[in-house]
């Protein structure tokens, strides 16, 4: 009889390697104001891809990890306004299953709005590690306040999980 077994895991994960399947992506589409200088969860309202049922929009928007690995976040948030030389950034939470509450993660640059006060705003984790059952948020940090550019193309989040820790 030879061959070589494999675990279900070792399969699953095989399989996920070449066809990942937890994957999602979310979208602001209504418009809003930010609020000035207080790091506070982007209220995401439009699911536009996810397949698996693991996001959450509104206020407490986020995207929850359905298995343990190591997960790729990309956002951008375009901003609005008319107060120059303001800050923007763009943080990574994550709620540790195990540790209650959330911590950052990661944060994008830094930005500064010009003499126009227009800005964006940009997050690009390779890689976060995660637990299944992980809740992952994208926060603002922004120094004045400023209308949000509502379109899927310029305030949104993609989440993707890209190989086993």
């Amino acid at each position: 009889m030879g061959g070589t077994v494999m675990s279900d895991t070792t399969l699953l994960y095989s399989y996920t390697l070449e066809h990942p399947p937890w994957r999602a992506e979310m979208a602001r589409e209504t418009a809003m104001n930010t609020v000035s200088s207080t790091i506070t969860n982007m209220p995401w309202d439009t699911i536009i891809y996810d397949p698996n049922g693991n996001c959450v929009t509104g206020v407490n928007a986020a995207y929850t990890c359905p298995a343990d690995g190591y997960y790729a976040v990309s956002a951008t948030v375009v901003y609005a306004g008319s107060a120059a030389n303001q800050f923007g950034v763009l943080y990574l939470y994550n709620s540790p299953i195990a540790g209650g509450g959330y911590a950052a993660v990661a944060a994008g640059p830094q930005e500064w709005s010009g003499a126009s006060g227009g800005m964006s705003a940009t997050l690009g984790i390779a890689g976060s590690p995660c637990f299944a059952g992980d809740q992952l948020e994208v926060r603002y940090d922004i120094g004045g306040v400023f209308a949000v550019t509502v379109s899927a193309s310029l305030a949104w989040v993609q989440f993707a999980w890209t190989g086993p820790k």
